[in-house]
């Protein structure tokens, strides 16, 4: 790929996070240059000259040719994304929506990453992807693309190995906001449900073969009209998809996720789920760490258009108009 921003002439396959989603999009991520800035000279899929409004499938082989509309606006790839507590041995970052955590195995030079924005602020990260992770060195736990919120990655091989036994032993704190179709009929609930994959389908759902899984929840408030919830969910374990999946196997699937059932209610534009705070124990200090991340603006432009619950109130803090914080002792 050409480092001109003016000009960049791109090639990759598809793959399975890719599948499905309009090229417009992919080339947006793989270029590191926002959609609407994206300017088109050519776009073909195996050859052959497609739009880039049209998706490509699995194993596709793209080809393009973009420039940005504002020529010289640095790539994504090396602009930091914010930091809201810092550490030797680790950091907590806040991924924007849209962002991917690593490059897929098959793309592995891709830009607009978070993993690419954090080698270049912490290069000694690298070093940590020795052991297999290369793709994802110093991440510690991930959120899915359209997921926005905070994410902790070591820094050191002490801190990855001290934040890895503490995701083992479920002692780090992982909370959520969603928002979900329909009403419960419980204020909290539950949910133990293995997780896993049918062979030849890209989206994950509830087996008796997968891997142990648990969410839990609190129903904030709701709406009748559409009907929806508001939730804290609280992850205790780490699979992919996680609080998806779940939520579509108990009936109620995350607004804005058309993969799980989800619809887009009030114009949102991706799937209303954010990783809102993450708490630990400082493992060297012995602080006890919450760290907060506001509600993006995306996401309480949907509240607003929803209006005032009919039961319940939104929780205080669900706006973007409070900064992203970190208490100790708390």
């Amino acid at each position: 790929m050409s480092s001109d921003l003016s000009s960049l002439d791109v090639e990759f396959e598809i793959c399975k996070e890719d599948e499905g989603i309009r090229l417009d999009r992919v080339l947006a991520q793989h270029t590191g240059i926002p959609r609407s800035r994206l300017r088109f000279r050519f776009v073909k899929v195996d050859g052959r000259e497609v739009r880039p409004k049209d998706s490509a499938p699995l194993g596709a082989k793209v080809q393009a040719g973009v420039s940005d509309a504002t020529c010289g606006t640095p790539s994504p790839a090396f602009v930091d994304v914010p930091v809201l507590w810092e550490r030797d041995d680790y950091v907590v970052v806040e991924k924007p929506a849209g962002m991917v955590v690593h490059p897929p195995a098959n793309d592995p030079s891709r830009v607009g990453t978070l993993i690419g924005a954090l080698l270049a602020r912490y290069p000694e990260i690298k070093a940590l992807g020795a052991d297999g992770g290369q793709q994802r060195p110093g991440i510690v736990h991930r959120i899915d693309k359209d997921t926005s919120g905070i994410l902790l990655v070591a820094r050191t091989p002490r801190g990855l190995a001290e934040f890895r036994r503490i995701v083992a032993d479920h002692a780090l704190c992982r909370e959520y906001v969603a928002l979900v179709s329909g009403l419960f009929d419980v204020p909290s609930g539950e949910i133990n449900a293995p997780i896993g994959r049918r062979s030849g389908r890209k989206y994950l759902e509830v087996t008796q073969d997968g891997r142990f899984a648990r969410t839990s929840f609190t129903v904030e408030c709701a709406w009748e009209r559409p009907p929806l919830s508001a939730l804290t969910v609280f992850l205790h374990t780490g699979r992919t998809h996680q609080i998806r999946v779940h939520m579509a196997a108990v009936g109620h699937p995350v607004v804005g996720d058309p993969m799980y059932g989800g619809r887009a209610v009030f114009a949102a534009e991706r799937q209303f789920l954010h990783a809102r705070r993450l708490a630990f124990s400082d493992p060297f200090s012995g602080e006890e760490i919450s760290v907060v991340s506001p509600l993006p603006s995306d996401l309480c432009a949907v509240l607003a258009k929803a209006g005032r619950p009919v039961t319940g109130e939104l929780p205080v803090g669900w706006s973007f108009e409070q900064t992203g914080s970190m208490r100790a002792g708390s």
